[in-house]
């Protein structure tokens, strides 16, 4: 099974080469040491923690949803169990609905290009009329 096509941890750690295995497990180690109550683990995207990798003195390399390494060492697994710890499932949903209730009150901006799009379109046809 590819890496990608894990649908869970445990799926994911036996896909890895066992090189990369023992530092994988001890990362996840961490996360489920100061996983808050009610919240379970799953394979999904990450939050933002650059100043406190900094203050470490560790160099963080991260994409859109994930934090790269090579090794266990080359991460401040401190800084990763205190974040992991740091928002409970309740402040979580309720930072999670703010985000949407304000998405949902701004006018999409696709929409607003599409129109652009149509106008164009229409004025295009008018121009080559004449």
């Amino acid at each position: 099974m590819a890496a990608g096509a894990a649908r869970t941890a445990r799926a994911y750690l036996a896909s890895l080469p066992e090189e990369r295995r023992d530092d994988i497990a001890a990362v996840r180690a961490v996360i489920l040491d100061n996983l808050p109550a009610g919240y379970e683990e799953a394979i999904q995207s990450g939050r933002r923690f650059e100043q406190a990798f900094k203050k470490a003195g560790k160099k963080l390399d991260m994409g859109k949803s994930c934090v790269r390494f090579k090794r266990a060492e080359d991460l401040p697994l401190h800084v990763i169990g205190d974040t992991i710890a740091s928002i409970g499932v309740d402040e979580y949903v309720a930072m999670l609905r703010t985000v949407d209730a304000t998405r949902r009150s701004k006018p999409r901006a696709a929409k607003k290009t599409a129109a652009k799009k149509t106008a164009a379109k229409k004025t295009a046809a008018v121009k080559s009329k004449r």
